[in-house]
Parts: C-alpha cells; structure tokens; sequence
C-alpha cells in the first residue's frame, strides 16, 4: 500500500486565491528545553487544501461539521485532464469518455498542476456548469481539482445544491492518473469551509 500526500503544504508563502487571507503565525511561548512551545496561526477557511459545504452558499446549507463523512472516504477515480489547455473549462462532453460511476468520488488532474503554486493565475482550468449538472446525473459523492477554485458561482451553485462535496486545492502533481481510495477528512468546525487533509491510497 502507498499513500499519496495531495494536500498543499500551509506556510507564510503559500498560494492564496485573490483577495482571500493567507496563513500567518506567531508562538505565544517558545522557551524548551524547560517549558514547551505553543504558536497560533490564523488562515482563510478557502485557502489550502479545503472542503467547501453548503452553507457556503446557502445560509440553510450544511456546516462542515454537518456534513455526511461517508463521502469522505472511498472509491476515487484521478482523470487526466492535461489536455484542456489554460482558460478552458471540463464540460459534459470531456466527462463522457470516462467510465464515471454513482457514489464514486471524482478529481480533476488539469495542466492547473503544472503551475508553480506561488502565482494564481486568472485562466485557470474550472468545471463547467454543464459538467457539474453531468457528474450530479451519475450520483457522485464528491469532487475535487487541482486548483483553489472549482469554478465560478454557477459551477458551485450545481453541486452545492445537489451536497456534492467540493475539494479545492487539491496538490496532483506527483501523482498519476487512475483508481485510488480517497481519504479528505476536514477539521470539525461549524463554518461553510474546512482546512483538509487530503490523500490518495494505491493498495
């Protein structure tokens, strides 16, 4: 068994979406060997590898802390996208070569994995509303890509809607294309975003 680490790494540099707060820290106590160490940080609930619920969007939606965790975990199918090239969008009709099945959890491994995850770049690669309506038509559990974003509001408003779970900033760039178990679990917090750590396991 192996075990792909897709979570983006959180430091003072990382990679934030536009206008969205990044992640800063500072320690409280720092004086071992006698005492011990203790730091607070602070970070956007969008930055990072992260879950976005319902709530989200909707002020009835459900908080990370209300979602079903049995969409969490399981059968992952990792699509090689790298084709669309910058500025273009995954739709209905990229989805369809794909052998996509109901409660599979579905990630998008785009040439967004081939950016230098310093710069965000405004022609990034993004799920379309007619792909969104697609995956919803299968029953899916979840989505993910390689990006802080999957998309404008109506790509969000298709899935959210439907408690598609969305994995944002997911890190696909040393894994391969193919069939994994994935395992997303956010942090238990009752917001519209969760902070995830999110692998990918080859038994």
């Amino acid at each position: 068994m192996k075990i792909y680490d897709i979570s983006m790494a959180i430091d003072e540099k990382m990679l934030t979406y536009p206008g969205d707060p990044g992640f800063s820290f500072k320690f409280i106590k720092k004086n071992p060997p006698e005492n011990w160490n203790l730091s607070f940080f602070s970070i956007g609930t969008h930055t990072g590898t992260h879950l976005d619920s319902s709530f989200h969007l909707f002020d009835d939606g459900k908080k990370i802390d209300q979602i079903d965790l049995n969409k969490c975990y399981g059968n992952a199918s990792l699509l090689d996208l790298q084709e669309i090239p910058f500025g273009g969008s995954i739709t209905e009709k990229d989805l369809l070569k794909f052998q996509i099945k109901k409660n599979d959890i579905i990630l998008f491994k785009t040439r967004n994995s081939k950016t230098d995850y310093e710069t965000f770049r405004d022609d990034y690669i993004y799920l379309s509303k007619d792909g969104a309506k697609y995956l919803y038509k299968i029953g899916i559990k979840a989505v993910g890509i390689d990006c802080l974003t999957i998309g404008p509001r109506e790509t969000h408003v298709e899935l959210l809607s439907k408690e598609i779970l969305v994995y944002e900033g997911l890190d696909l760039r040393l894994v391969k294309p193919g069939k994994y178990i994935f395992s997303g679990f956010p942090i238990k917090v009752s917001l519209e975003g969760g902070l995830t750590r999110a692998v990918l396991i080859k038994e």
